[in-house]
This record gives C-alpha cells, sequence and structure tokens, in this order.
C-alpha cells in the first residue's frame, strides 16, 4: 500500500519520462491500474489501428523490413503516439497528483 503523504508534483512529471519510474509515479498516487488501462489497452488499440490503416494487412506477409520502416506515414504516426503517449501521461499524472495533494 502507498505511504499516505503529499507527493510533489514536478518530481512526479519528471519520473514520467524515465522507465519503471512513471509505473511508480502513476503508483504512488493510486492511479497505476488506470493508467495501465489508458496507456497499454488504449494507445496499444490505436497503434494497432494505425498500423492497419496506413500499412495494410499485407504488411505482416512483407519479409523486408524497409518497405514497411521507410513508409514515412509509418514514422510519423509512431512519432505522433509517442508525443501524444507522454503529453497524457504528463497531464494525467500533474492532474491525479493534485487532486491526490489536496486530500492532506
Amino acid at each position: 500500500m502507498v505511504k499516505q503523504k503529499p507527493v510533489s508534483v514536478n518530481w512526479q512529471t519528471l519520473f514520467v519520462f524515465i522507465p519503471i519510474l512513471d509505473l511508480w509515479a502513476f503508483y504512488s498516487v493510486q492511479k497505476l491500474r488506470m493508467a495501465l488501462l489508458i496507456f497499454l489497452v488504449g494507445f496499444g488499440a490505436a497503434a494497432i489501428a494505425l498500423n492497419f490503416a496506413i500499412l495494410g494487412s499485407d504488411a505482416f506477409l512483407v519479409e523486408d523490413p524497409d518497405v514497411i520502416y521507410s513508409n514515412s506515414a509509418y514514422i510519423g504516426s509512431t512519432i505522433g503516439l509517442t508525443i501524444a503517449q507522454y503529453a497524457l501521461a504528463i497531464y494525467l499524472v500533474r492532474k491525479w497528483s493534485k487532486e491526490w495533494n489536496k486530500k492532506f
């Protein structure tokens, strides 16, 4: 169980960019399950849908990976999803940390 104490919103925001500590940031405000649901299920489904929309279902049958990774739309969607994921993570961890700190 998490210690019932206020958290630093600035440290929580920094933790978003560090692997494993991003999970700790959400865990420390008791929102880890919600964050995993949003990021694993939500962004996972979005990534799969975008890949099928851009590359089509035949992309998994292509033996030459240069055909897939040289596609500028694929690269753009990957970068766009990564930026969206970090932006949402920062927003949520700051929002939930402020709500958590109001309890004390």
